[in-house]
């Protein structure tokens, strides 16, 4: 018996596309949660992937990117998309 990915993972334009075959939904990544979630599977912390986004993107200073990560971080562990260690 042979087991079937429970995910499809797609490159759409700047976005990462999830099909899970378990529930039948898709879960789109915009660009910026992608890179959360590239950082996330090469290892990065919370705070890693803060200071990382701080000095790669846009952010203006009133921007709550800790929080906007860390909501990030909990979809996605929801969603099953990564898993915690």
């Amino acid at each position: 018996m042979t087991s079937k990915a429970r995910f499809i993972i797609k490159e759409v334009d700047s976005d990462l596309l999830f099909y899970d075959g378990a529930s039948d939904e898709v879960h789109i990544l915009n660009q910026t949660a992608r890179a959360v979630y590239n950082l996330l599977r090469e290892g990065k912390t919370q705070e890693q992937i803060v200071e990382i986004l701080q000095n790669t993107s846009r952010v203006s200073e009133g921007d709550h990117l800790e929080d906007d990560v860390r909501a990030c971080i909990k979809s996605l562990i929801q969603k099953d998309l990564i898993q915690t260690r």
